[in-house]
């Protein structure tokens, strides 16, 4: 991954990793069982934007001795969307943590349960 980073571009190992959506930060600490943090964010500090899903495609690739994996790497560095609903990562140089985001006890509820392929708290499946 980090050999196809382009200079000008921060390792992520140096990174301050950010979502740019609310909701998609709220299913990963859902998932990892971490916290996540309002931030203020100066445009200076801002040095990538990234599709995240190219991540999973990369770990897949490697999995599977897939021969594209240098490509998805490129693509990621490239701010090319790997799917048609990317989860654009941002990577910055700093951030200020101004505070902690709750998330609401029926709402990571819900989010696990849309993890995991189940209804979600609340509504009625339609099967």
């Amino acid at each position: 991954m980090e050999q196809h980073r382009p200079e000008r571009m921060l390792p992520r190992r140096e990174a301050v990793f950010l979502f740019k959506d609310i909701l998609e930060a709220k299913r990963w600490a859902v998932r990892t069982n971490r916290h996540i943090y309002s931030i203020e964010l100066e445009e200076t500090d801002l040095n990538h934007c990234g599709d995240w899903c190219w991540l999973q495609l990369i770990h897949e690739g490697l999995a599977a001795g897939s021969l594209d994996v240098e490509q998805r790497a490129k693509n990621y560095w490239t701010r090319l969307q790997a799917t048609p609903k990317p989860v654009w990562e941002l990577l910055a140089r700093n951030a200020k943590v101004v505070s902690k985001v709750e998330i609401p006890l029926l709402e990571g509820l819900s989010l696990r349960a849309e993890l995991l392929g189940l209804p979600t708290p609340g509504f009625v499946s339609q099967d």
